[in-house]
């Protein structure tokens, strides 16, 4: 499945299950306390009574955060499906793509991009959009994972899909928009630097790593379909039991990459 397809996509954001269950995982099974809201918004530092965009708002994960420092939201947000499933709105919710934001130039104080470049077909766009409605000397946050490709999961992934002869030879997340994208960031955005933040998933049964692994990862290969995916989580049942049984857990090391940037 290419990360950007839009029919995909639809089908993965029609609802917030899957991605709430992902967040929900990285909530209940970090090694240590998963901050990342806080941890964003103390690199962006708004003020109280900033506006600040969250573009690919999703669900409104960093809405509460948001509104405990007095900062106004503007969200914008392509997936109907996440808009609707956002039942008590803290924010603006604004139907738009990145490429194309419905906001006037220099309308925001800070911007931020959170887990969604990586889905966007013209990055470069999107970033020249983030700095046209973000006012000069506003900055703004573009927010990613570290390589995952070095992830134990995708390694398990790819083996299992590799035994059951399932073409598992396509681009991942972090392949369009992950810890190697600086100089494509300060392309737009000069004075970019990159911050990191390491945690791990630590997983002591098998079923959360299933559940986290069918909500989303399973579908990294070339015909997504239910017989694959049936397949893929029943052979990964099996290695990760086998893992946790050796190792008494099943570690996922994790690298969270924020770009931090100031508005030309």
């Amino acid at each position: 499945m290419r990360v950007t397809d839009r029919e995909r996509l639809g089908e993965q954001y029609s609802d917030d299950a899957r991605l709430a269950l992902r967040q929900e995982t990285h909530r209940r099974y970090s090694e240590r306390p998963d901050n990342t809201p806080e941890w964003v918004l103390g690199l962006l530092a708004p003020a109280p009574g900033d506006l600040v965009l969250d573009a690919g708002a999703g669900n409104g994960a960093y809405h509460p955060a948001l509104r405990s420092r007095g900062v106004r939201i503007v969200a914008v947000e392509r997936e109907m499906g996440m808009i609707r499933s956002v039942s008590e709105p803290m924010a603006g919710y604004v139907a738009g793509d990145v490429t194309t934001l419905p906001l006037s130039s220099d309308a925001t104080d800070h911007s931020m991009a959170n887990h969604m470049l990586y889905h966007v077909p013209d990055i470069p766009a999107a970033l020249m959009e983030l700095a046209r409605v973000t006012r000069p000397g506003g900055r703004v946050a573009l927010t990613t994972n570290g390589d995952r490709r070095e992830s134990p999961l995708q390694r398990l992934h790819e083996r299992a899909a590799l035994e059951l002869g399932i073409d598992a030879d396509v681009p991942i997340t972090t392949d369009r928009f992950g810890d190697h994208n600086l100089r494509q960031v300060r392309r737009v955005f000069p004075d970019a630097a990159k911050r990191e933040q390491v945690n791990a998933l630590v997983f002591r049964t098998a079923e959360p790593v299933l559940a986290y692994y069918g909500s989303g990862p399973v579908d990294s290969v070339r015909e997504p379909a239910a017989d694959t995916r049936r397949e893929l989580v029943g052979r990964m049942d099996e290695l990760v039991r086998q893992r946790i049984a050796a190792d008494r857990e099943f570690r996922i090391p994790k690298r969270l990459v924020c770009y931090l940037a100031t508005s030309p």
